[in-house]
């Protein structure tokens, strides 16, 4: 090649390769930086929210061995399509197979470091318990996850309650910021109704740093509306003449059929075993909600996804009073 030739391709060539290299800089942007989606009339102004206890991994369980159940509960979770789902008693193992699974969702908190002994490994795991998976429309602000009351262990470990808490915010800027708390109160109805008051406190200590966010707090409770202290506690009926005001329960306990049981809990039987719901959600002011639904799905040949129904509502916003 002539000089004369290869200063002709070098005057002309430079600036093409760097026109294509913007454009492929552009793209690249495009398409790995986070995404602010503009307001959208196409973008649900709902959103489905569940708790759903999904029984950890049991040994020699038979029937209702996780490797039986999790297909039953991936059916479950891909005909409601819940935007937001509080999971409890999952363990790292079961939350890796539907991280993978659950195509259009993340999950909080992400991952658990197990390591050292048994019982460093063990209180690893159960900080971990309770997963919070989200739809991608909703981007992971803040979150926060251990024990509720770490100041204050049981003398029995499986007494010590754990919560997640995640600050979701909706993409599309359609759904209002969301504070999310999922936990998985004890037995113990002292232990409890302390730890459902700190969970308030843990709340309301969130919501000073995000003042126009809206709270849903859900999960296994273990305890339901006629265990009156816990109960009180969890509503936040102490904060009745607050700014914010007590949570409110998604249940319409006048729908429960009269003389019959209406628990959650139903120890892999298909029918409830207890009278009244634990598996609750409790919503802010600031939403309107469809009365809870229990969940009762289960396979063709009666394997159900958990020894607890799932429950499901949906929130849409509404003016704050």
């Amino acid at each position: 090649m002539r000089r004369s030739d290869f200063w002709r391709v070098f005057r002309w060539g430079i600036p093409v390769l760097g026109a294509a290299g913007a454009v492929l800089f552009l793209f690249w942007r495009r398409e790995t930086a986070p995404r602010n989606f503009p307001p959208a009339a196409s973008a649900a102004r709902y959103v489905r929210v569940m708790t759903a206890n999904i029984n950890n991994i049991e040994p020699n369980a038979g029937k209702h061995s996780w490797s039986r159940r999790r297909g039953v509960l991936l059916a479950i979770l891909h005909k409601y399509r819940p935007g937001i789902i509080a999971m409890q008693a999952a363990t790292p193992a079961q939350t890796a197979w539907l991280a993978v699974r659950l195509r259009g969702y993340a999950h909080f908190p992400a991952h658990a470091a197990l390591h050292g002994n048994i019982l460093s490994a063990l209180a690893g795991a159960l900080a971990f318990w309770n997963q919070i998976f989200f739809q991608n429309r909703f981007q992971l602000v803040a979150g926060a996850y251990g024990l509720v009351r770490p100041r204050h262990l049981q003398r029995n470990p499986t007494e010590n309650a754990y919560y997640s808490l995640a600050v979701l915010r909706d993409r599309r800027r359609v759904l209002p910021t969301v504070i999310v708390i999922d936990t998985h109160l004890r037995h113990g109805n002292e232990n409890a109704a302390l730890c459902a008051a700190k969970l308030q406190v843990i709340l309301r200590h969130w919501w000073k740093r995000y003042l126009d966010a809206r709270a849903i707090l859900l999960g296994d409770m273990n305890h339901p509306r006629n265990d009156a202290p816990v109960y009180s506690a969890l509503l936040g009926r102490r904060y009745l003449h607050g700014c914010r005001g007590p949570l409110f329960d998604t249940f319409n306990y006048r729908r429960r059929p009269r003389g019959r049981l209406w628990g959650t809990w139903q120890n892999y039987v298909g029918r409830p075993v207890v009278r009244w719901p634990t598996d609750l959600i409790f919503v802010s002011r600031g939403w309107k909600f469809t009365p809870a639904r229990i969940i009762r799905d289960h396979s063709p040949s009666g394997v159900y996804p958990s020894d607890h129904f799932f429950v499901l509502t949906t929130l849409r916003p509404a003016p704050v009073p």
